[in-house]
């Protein structure tokens, strides 16, 4: 392989870095349509990273046969957990909810319940999205990376995909620094460190770059998966807590583990049917 391969990738990944800060969640364009470079850089990334992991440092060939195992199965069920997510339907609102309570409100002076864009009444716990364009049941958040929302119909699915992204990071971070330590590095681990890094620099660019990558992905996942234990197991969505705050008593830790392990069971979110377990905002 050449040397000096940081001379030409490091400011190829700086552009790319630079490209992708000054996007928007729109398009510029008339249309004003989802940008899809966000769906389009998690996809590039997880490729070359699956490609780095089986082929760049042929991993299989260092590790355990039921390490390879573990890591063949979990890429395959990532990626088809990831084409379910990108195509399949989130919980759009396709039918209304109980009109009578939003004639009532017109009633007393106050619309409640109605989507003016979709035009129709909508169900408890609907919220309506504007890059999306739809209502959705349940609905949780607009994933940027996935091009969706997340709502009724995929919140286990993005959960089990946070969580198998994070098995395939953390194997690929423990073998791309295990398989490409040089043999020849001597000294203490600040030493062996360096040495390393300006290896990686010098001699494999691609894999050092899917290190970064990876590594601060990684701090991401963790913080993403954390916040949807905070608001699952407060039997709420993140935006059940952006509109209607923090629960008046707090669970504890031990129940938002229950609540937590009942949506892994189930698959749905257990949300509370009691409004006043919400402290308004």
């Amino acid at each position: 392989m050449p040397h000096h391969q940081w001379m030409v990738g490091m400011p190829v990944f700086i552009v790319g870095l630079t490209v992708m800060a000054r996007q928007q969640h729109r398009m510029k364009h008339p249309v004003m349509w989802p940008n899809p470079i966000y769906l389009g850089a998690y996809g590039g990334g997880l490729l070359s990273t699956l490609v780095c992991y089986f082929v760049g440092i042929e991993a299989h060939r260092h590790e355990p046969i039921i390490v390879s195992l573990i890591m063949w199965s979990t890429a395959l069920c990532h990626i088809i957990i990831f084409y379910k997510l990108v195509t399949g339907d989130p919980g759009v609102v396709r039918a209304e909810g109980p009109l009578q309570e939003v004639l009532r409100g017109v009633g007393e002076g106050v619309v409640r319940g109605y989507c003016s864009e979709c035009q129709l009444a909508s169900p408890p716990f609907s919220h309506h999205c504007r890059l999306c364009v739809e209502c959705h049941h349940q609905m949780d958040h607009h994933c940027l990376f996935l091009n969706t929302c997340i709502a009724a119909n995929n919140h286990w699915h993005f959960v089990i995909f946070i969580m198998s992204n994070m098995v395939l990071m953390v194997g690929f971070l423990e073998a791309a620094y295990r398989i490409t330590i040089p043999k020849a590095a001597q000294g203490d681990w600040v030493d062996m460190l360096l040495a390393h890094l300006w290896y990686l620099m010098d001699e494999n660019m691609w894999t050092l770059l899917m290190i970064i990558c990876n590594g601060a992905s990684l701090i991401w996942a963790i913080n993403l998966l954390n916040n949807q234990f905070q608001v699952i197991g407060s039997q709420q969505t993140t935006l059940c807590r952006l509109k209607l705050g923090n629960p008046l008593t707090k669970p504890t830790h031990r129940e938002k583990v229950k609540n937590f392990w009942s949506f892994l069971v189930r698959g749905r979110v257990p949300l509370s049917s009691q409004t006043h377990y919400f402290s308004q905002v």
